[in-house]
C-alpha cells in the first residue's frame, strides 16, 4: 500500500498535463541540465540547439583526425563544418554562437505531435515498436528525429516509467472499487429495503451542489448522510455509491467538455494517428522486403 502511495504521490505532484510525465527521480541517473525547470518530469522544452556533448578529447588529439572525423563530430553537435583542420578543432572545443547552423523551429516536446505519438505506440502492447531499440525508436519516425537522440531517448525512458507506474495506480483503484462494491452487495443481500428512484429525488440535485462546494470534505460519508434530512431517505450504502459516482462525474466532466470542444485537439489527434498507421505500414514493408532478400538468398 505504501508503495501506491508514492508512485501516486510521485505522479500527482507534477503538473497537471493530460499526459503523463515523470513519476520518479532516479538517484543514479544523470540530470538534465538543460531543463532544470522541469527536473521531476523530465521532459525537455527548450530549444534543441542548446545542447552540445562535451569533447573528451584534446587537441593534440583531434589534430590527429582526418578531416573528414572532424566533419563527423561537429555535425553531431549541429555546428558549421566549412574551414581547415586547425579551425575545425578549435570549433569543437570552444564553439561560439556564430559556428552553429541555424535549424527550424522544433514543437516544445511537452505538448509535441511527437511525444502523442510515442504514447500511443507505448500504450499499444501489441506493437513492434517495444522490440526497437531506443535508438531505432528514434529512427522510425521523422517527428522522434526533430529531437537530440540523447534526450529523445530519455524522455521515451521517463514516459515509459510514467506509464507503468499510471497503470499501477489504475488497477489498484479498480481493486479498492470491486471490495468496496462487493461490500455493498453483501449488505444488500442481508435485508430487501425500497427506496425512492435516485435520479427523481431532490437528493441527488443537493448532492450535486454540496460535491461543488466542498461541503463533505474531512467527514465519513454516514456523517456527511446526516446533514440533510433528503439524504436519510436512502441506505447509507446507497448513498455512499452515489457520492462515489457524483465525485467520479464532477472529476471527469471538465474533461470531456474540453476535449468535445476543441478542435485543435482533434486535428493533432488525427495527425499522430495517420502517423502511427504510417509507421506500421513502413516497418511491415521493411520486414516483407527482409523476409524477400532472405529468400533470395
Amino acid at each position: 500500500m505504501f508503495a501506491f502511495a508514492r508512485i501516486r504521490e510521485a505522479v500527482e505532484s507534477g503538473d497537471n498535463d493530460e499526459e503523463f510525465d515523470n513519476v520518479d527521480d532516479d538517484p543514479n541517473q544523470e540530470e538534465d541540465e538543460s531543463c532544470g525547470c522541469e527536473s521531476r518530469i523530465g521532459f525537455d522544452d527548450g530549444d534543441i540547439n542548446d545542447f552540445i556533448e562535451d569533447i573528451t578529447e584534446s587537441e593534440a588529439e583531434l589534430m590527429g583526425y582526418t578531416v573528414a572525423q572532424l566533419k563527423i563530430k561537429l555535425a553531431e553537435r549541429g555546428l558549421i563544418q566549412t574551414g581547415r583542420k586547425p579551425e575545425l578543432v578549435q570549433r569543437l572545443l570552444n564553439p561560439q554562437p556564430s559556428d552553429f547552423k541555424l535549424k527550424p523551429k522544433v514543437e516544445p516536446w511537452k505538448n509535441s505531435k511527437a511525444k502523442a505519438l510515442l504514447i500511443r505506440l507505448l500504450r499499444d502492447k501489441s506493437s513492434a515498436f517495444h522490440l526497437l531499440s531506443p535508438e531505432k525508436a528514434w529512427e522510425s519516425s521523422e517527428w522522434f528525429k526533430a529531437y537530440p537522440k540523447n534526450r529523445f531517448i530519455n524522455n521515451m525512458k521517463n514516459l515509459k516509467r510514467a506509464l507503468e507506474a499510471r497503470e499501477l495506480i489504475v488497477a489498484n483503484d479498480n481493486e479498492i472499487i470491486e471490495a468496496e462494491i462487493a461490500s455493498l452487495r453483501k449488505l444488500e443481500q442481508g435485508t430487501i429495503r425500497e427506496c425512492p428512484q435516485w435520479h427523481d429525488h431532490d437528493a441527488a440535485r443537493l448532492l450535486e451542489e454540496d460535491l461543488k462546494n466542498g461541503l463533505n470534505k474531512g467527514m465519513t460519508p454516514l456523517e456527511f448522510q446526516q446533514t440533510r434530512e433528503e439524504y436519510l431517505t436512502f441506505p447509507c450504502d446507497v448513498f455512499r455509491k452515489h457520492i462515489y459516482q457524483e465525485e467520479r462525474k464532477q472529476r471527469e466532466m471538465p474533461m470531456k467538455i474540453s476535449k468535445r470542444n476543441n478542435i485543435a485537439e482533434k486535428q493533432h489527434k488525427h495527425a499522430v494517428e495517420e502517423e502511427e498507421a504510417r509507421w506500421h505500414a513502413e516497418q511491415e514493408h521493411d520486414d516483407l522486403v527482409n523476409e524477400m532478400a532472405s529468400l533470395m538468398v
